[in-house]
């Protein structure tokens, strides 16, 4: 840690040495040239005293907060607002060939920095977390419903089963804002619809999308197994590395990532058209929840077919509304109605002359292969124009 605060230390020391040479005049046959310009780094020349006291004043800090047992890398961090406000002159002055070298210093010092801003504050996380879960108790929590987790499952997969716990109109700690806080399991809403958990009540799909973007943050604390403390330290440090931005924490981009996609899709009557037939077809129910969201278009087809995944086979959908559940053989065909007829001698595909010599001869396998690749594409063509759907 040492070794990073003597760069800053030493860029305040080149700061000062460049502000205490001045511009030496021409020599010309050994004599010096009487000029009527001003040494460029004269305004610099002027503040070389005080320049210099910064580096000194630098090492100060450092040697009494060893000699204290302190924290070196606190120390410094708490005194450089004052610091910066005293170099701002002098860097103003040098211009742009000092911008580079600050910046590379600025770049170092971020790691540091944010670590300690990230470790100061999580105590401060830690104990809001306990005063969220004493003024929301638990019986006021719900787990995510069904017809969440239609939505949910391709998201964060099994972290659904995991405890997961959603307060409806929390009551908040003072300080938070949000309409979403989640601290390790439990996601605090400060939303009033509660009844917005079922799609038949107002709002389902906005307190989806908010329900969404507060899970990504539970997986999120599941890959810092949980840990309060391990979850905030990274998310704060995040936080300040993005210049303490809300928006541009890596955190909260992947959350708002997957938020926007959701709620893309949600405008989608194609794909809401999946979540309606899921709720009111029992077999379409009974493959559990989609492993992949949004539904896509099928290609090979113009009739607008389009499919979705679910965790126990695959749902065709055509534009009408109607629906298939593709059979394992015909999940089958479909995997293999890819397969290419293979051209030889006898097989009624190639009977021109000048082709025989570069055509291979029919064998009991070659027939095998070309007529199960028939059969197959056959199969998947007439599903694609609309064969075993419901309508």
């Amino acid at each position: 840690m040492r070794t990073l605060v003597q760069l800053l230390i030493a860029a305040v020391a080149c700061l000062a040495a460049a502000a205490a040479t001045p511009t030496s005049p021409p020599i010309l046959n050994g004599r010096e040239v009487t000029t009527t310009t001003a040494p460029l780094l004269h305004p610099l020349y002027k503040r070389r005293s005080w320049a210099k006291g910064i580096s000194k004043k630098l090492n100060h800090i450092v040697d009494q907060a060893e000699k204290a047992g302190k924290d070196v890398v606190s120390a410094v961090t708490d005194a450089f607002e004052d610091v910066a406000e005293d170099l701002k002159p002098t860097v103003e002055d040098i211009g742009e060939a000092f911008s580079p070298v600050v910046a590379e210093i600025a770049k170092l010092l971020q790691p540091m920095v944010c670590s300690t801003v990230a470790k100061s504050l999580v105590p401060f996380h830690d104990a809001s977390a306990g005063l969220f879960a004493t003024l929301n108790p638990p019986d006021a929590a719900s787990a995510t419903t069904d017809e969440q987790n239609f939505f949910l499952f391709p998201i964060v997969g099994e972290l659904i089963h995991d405890g997961i716990q959603i307060f409806y109109e929390a009551t908040y700690v003072p300080g938070f804002t949000g309409a979403g806080i989640t601290m390790g399991r439990s996601v605090y809403l400060r939303n009033d619809r509660k009844a917005a958990a079922l799609p038949a009540d107002p709002g389902f799909y906005d307190t989806m999308l908010l329900v969404a973007h507060e899970l990504v943050h539970c997986a999120q604390y599941s890959a810092h197994a949980y840990s309060i403390a391990a979850f905030a330290e990274r998310y704060l440090y995040q936080w300040c590395a993005a210049g303490f931005s809300y928006e541009g924490n890596t955190f909260e981009k992947a959350a708002y990532e997957v938020e926007g996609r959701l709620g893309a899709s949600l405008a989608d009557p194609v794909a809401t058209g999946y979540f309606d037939l899921w709720r009111g077809k029992a077999d379409v129910a009974a493959l559990g929840y989609p492993s992949s969201w949004p539904p896509l278009a099928v290609t090979g087809t113009t009739a607008g077919i389009s499919e979705l995944r679910f965790q126990r086979g695959t749902v065709l959908r055509n534009p009408e509304g109607c629906y298939k559940i593709l059979s394992p053989e015909e999940e089958k065909a479909r995997r293999l109605a890819v397969c290419t007829i293979r051209p030889c001698i006898n097989d009624g595909i190639l009977h021109r002359k000048g082709r025989r010599e570069v055509t291979p001869k029919c064998t009991e396998k070659i027939w095998e292969d070309n007529n199960g690749c028939r059969k197959v594409k056959a199969q998947w063509a007439g599903i694609l124009k609309g064969a075993g759907f419901t309508c």
